[in-house]
Order: structure tokens, then C-alpha cells, then sequence
């Protein structure tokens, strides 16, 4: 994926990059729930392209793979 992402010029172009990086997210969703939001890039943010995923009901109890990254929700384990 590096190497697509960042050597010659594979997925270069910004318009390019933002659907790849939705499309990416339908594949994460697909296999751990949630639904994908809007791509977005400010680059005086210092995260660079990110996508935020929205918790539904087919996110696992306890947050699954994203209870780590999102500190800011409150994950109950049962």
C-alpha cells in the first residue's frame, strides 16, 4: 500500500487520493462495523487525510478495533 500511496505517482493527484482513501474505508467498515464519513485534509491540522468512522450497532460491544484509537467515546465491555 506504501509503495502505491507514495511512489511513482500511482495515486498522486488529491482528487485521486480522497476516493481511494474512501473506498479503503468501505473495506474497513465492511469487516468492523460502522459507516464512513467524509474524507477530509487540513494540512494545518497535522493529521493529513483522514476519514472519520461513525459507531452504529454493527460496531462490536467494547468498541472492537477502534476502542483503542477513539479516546473520546466512552466503551462499555459487557
Amino acid at each position: 500500500m506504501t509503495r502505491a500511496i507514495t511512489e511513482d505517482g500511482w495515486i498522486g493527484e488529491a482528487h485521486t487520493y480522497n476516493h481511494f482513501i474512501k473506498d479503503l474505508s468501505y473495506v474497513v467498515t465492511d469487516y468492523f462495523g460502522g459507516i464512513p464519513g467524509t474524507v477530509s485534509f487540513d494540512p494545518s491540522d497535522g493529521l493529513g487525510w483522514t476519514i472519520a468512522i461513525e459507531h452504529d450497532e454493527s460496531v462490536p460491544e467494547g468498541g472492537g478495533i477502534y476502542a483503542k484509537y477513539d479516546d473520546d467515546e466512552q466503551w462499555e465491555d459487557s
